[in-house]
C-alpha cells in the first residue's frame, strides 16, 4: 500500500484497534510522516461482555480487555461514538474530550419506511392475521439482548388471546432453546420466525403495531442499537427494555417516541406492551409520526456522513 494518509477502523471486534495502532506506526516509519487514524466506537469492550454475563469485572478476560481498550484509545488519533452516555463512559476512563467525537449511527430513510398491512406480504407469508395487534422484535437471539424478557412478558399477556401478539424475527445462539421454551410453555402469542434480509426491514417493523428493543441490564450505557432507527423510520412507537438512565431512554421519553421499560423488569414491560395496546390509534400514530420526525432530523444518511467527512478532512489536514 502506498500513500496512506488515514486509518479508519471499527470496535468489532474489539482487536481492531491494535490493529490499527500497529499500521498507523508501520507507515509512519515507511512514509516518514504523520499517518492519522480513527476508531469507531460502537460497542464498548470489554462492559458488553461483563453486560451480557460472559464475564466479570476483576476476572482475566476483563483485565486483556481493558488492556486492549486502554492501548487502542491511546494510539488512535480520534474516537468517534455514537451516544452522550458511551462518551462519558470512555472519559471516566481517562480519555480526553478533545479527542472524542460523537457521530450519531445513520439509517437509509430513502428505504426505510412505512408500509401498510394491506402491502405487507410477510402477513400472508407466515399466515398472520391483519386484525391482531402485534409487538414486533427483530435482530440477533444472544444472551446479551435478554429475548427471554419478551417471552415472560407474553406469558403474562395471554389472558388477552390473540388480540396481542408478538413475532420475534430472529436468529443466533440461543434461538434453538428459545424456540424450545416457546413451545414446552406453551406460549401461543409468540411466533419465532426466521431473520429477513436486510431489503425487508421496513416489512418486519411496519408489520408490528410497536417496535421492540432489549438488553440486559447495564448493558444500555454502552451501547445505542441502531435498530431503534428502523423503528422510527417505519413510523412505529418504540417500547424499550433497557436502563432507564440510558440515552435510548431519555430520547424516547423526551422525543415522545415510545416508552421505556427498567431492563429486566418483566412487570413494567407487561404493563408498557398493555398500555399501547389500550391507546386509541391516533395515540400510537403521533408517537410513530415523533419517531419518524426525529430520524428524519438527526439520524439520516446524507447528515451523519458529512459529519464522518468533516472529521476525515480535520485529520487530513493535521497529516500534512
Amino acid at each position: 500500500l502506498d500513500n496512506i494518509d488515514l486509518i479508519y477502523c471499527v470496535s468489532t471486534p474489539p482487536t481492531q484497534g491494535l490493529i490499527s495502532s500497529k499500521l498507523k506506526r508501520k507507515f509512519e516509519k515507511k512514509y516518514k510522516r504523520k499517518v492519522e487514524n480513527i476508531y469507531y466506537l460502537e460497542d464498548i469492550f470489554p462492559d458488553t461482555l461483563v453486560a451480557a454475563g460472559l464475564s466479570k469485572k476483576g476476572s482475566f478476560l476483563w483485565k486483556v480487555g481493558r488492556k486492549i481498550e486502554k492501548e487502542t484509545y491511546e494510539q488512535n488519533s480520534i474516537i468517534v461514538t455514537v451516544s452522550d452516555s458511551c462518551v462519558q463512559n470512555i472519559v471516566d476512563k481517562g480519555v480526553p474530550l478533545n479527542k472524542i467525537r460523537i457521530v450519531n449511527n445513520w439509517i437509509d430513510l430513502s428505504h426505510t419506511k412505512y408500509v401498510s398491512r394491506a402491502s405487507n406480504t410477510l402477513f400472508d407469508e407466515h399466515h398472520l392475521s391483519r386484525n391482531s395487534f402485534y409487538a414486533v422484535y427483530a435482530g440477533n437471539l444472544g444472551l446479551a439482548q435478554n429475548v427471554d424478557l419478551i417471552l415472560d412478558v407474553a406469558k403474562t399477556l395471554l389472558k388477552f388471546g390473540d388480540s396481542i401478539q408478538f413475532v420475534l424475527f430472529g436468529s443466533g445462539g440461543e434461538e434453538k432453546r428459545l424456540q424450545s421454551r416457546i413451545e414446552s410453555e406453551n406460549i401461543v402469542n409468540v411466533r419465532l420466525l426466521p431473520l429477513q434480509p436486510t431489503n425487508r426491514v421496513p416489512e418486519v417493523y411496519s408489520l408490528g403495531d410497536i417496535g421492540i428493543v432489549t438488553c440486559k441490564k447495564g448493558f444500555g450505557l454502552s451501547a445505542m442499537p441502531s435498530k431503534t432507527w428502523s423503528i422510527m423510520a417505519t413510523e412505529r412507537p418504540v417500547l424499550a427494555s433497557f436502563d432507564k438512565d440510558s440515552d435510548l431512554c431519555k430520547l424516547l421519553l423526551d422525543k415522545k417516541a415510545g416508552l421505556c421499560s427498567d431492563a429486566d423488569d418483566v412487570e413494567e414491560m407487561a404493563d408498557c406492551v398493555e398500555r399501547l395496546f389500550k391507546m386509541k390509534d391516533n395515540e400510537r400514530y403521533e408517537m410513530g409520526k415523533n419517531g419518524r420526525d426525529y430520524v428524519m432530523n438527526y439520524r439520516d444518511k446524507t447528515a451523519c456522513l458529512d459529519s464522518f467527512n468533516s472529521i476525515f478532512d480535520e485529520l487530513l489536514n493535521n497529516s500534512k
